[in-house]
């Protein structure tokens, strides 16, 4: 092999991806019509594989507004290579900019952002729910005590981070499923684990179907499931 052939191979290798991920999600409406919680994901650079979900205040158009409004902003500025750091005080000061008129706008946020070179997770949370990390039978919950974006100004943004293998699935889920049936603490789990499929469209489905069967008809409230499945 000649030395440029040589040098080729090895900067092919070195920036290899180790890992890829699939996406999948399924939401339910609390009214019926529009849900409050919004998702995006994608690349957000040459190593970085983002998802961004927000929960919005209430329920219906204006909720979504609000959380369509972070998702959107969140993933931009990461695009533009801001760092989360940067990025998720930029947003929080959007959201208050938009309550300088006396009307309350907060949402919580989901960040996962996943190195598909190093196969490092790190996830950002303001006032959501749980996130589960699911290794094949076994769970990691994951939770972080935070108040929403657009509440104050000097938000803390608390973050975690493990190291991903292939396989493992990473379960985003809004506040409507987390509190789906809250008096039966173990049916999540149960629920995620019986779960035998690796395509991630069918687990979120799954997992919809499952919590409102259990909120019934007294809890009315967005249901979002966003599920990772790392390949």
């Amino acid at each position: 092999m000649d030395k440029t052939g040589w040098l080729t191979w090895r900067i092919a290798k070195r920036w290899k991806r180790p890992l890829r991920v699939t996406v999948g999600m399924a939401s339910l409406a609390g009214d019926g019509y529009v849900s409050g919680d919004s998702v995006c994901y994608g690349e957000v650079g040459r190593e970085t594989f983002a998802v961004v979900l927000s929960d919005g205040m209430g329920n219906g158009h204006r909720a979504a507004e609000e959380s369509g409004l972070i998702v959107r902003t969140v993933y931009q500025l990461l695009s533009a290579n801001y760092p989360p750091e940067l990025a998720l005080p930029i947003t929080n000061a959007v959201m208050l900019y938009r309550s300088a008129g006396g009307e309350e706008f907060y949402s919580t946020l989901d960040l996962a952002l996943i190195n598909l070179h190093s196969g490092n997770l790190q996830l950002y949370k303001t006032g959501a729910s749980l996130t589960v990390i699911r290794r094949r039978k076994r769970l990691g919950i994951v939770r972080m005590s935070s108040l929403p974006m657009g509440v104050v100004g000097d938000l803390p943004v608390p973050s975690w981070t493990c190291h991903l293998r292939s396989g493992d699935q990473i379960l985003l889920l809004s506040d409507g499923i987390a509190e789906a049936g809250r008096r039966e603490n173990c049916w999540l789990t149960d629920a995620i684990l019986d779960q035998l499929s690796s395509d991630p469209h069918s687990v979120a489905e799954n997992l919809i179907r499952r919590a409102a069967e259990r909120a019934g008809e007294t809890e009315k409230d967005d249901m979002t499931a966003v599920v990772i499945v790392v390949q």
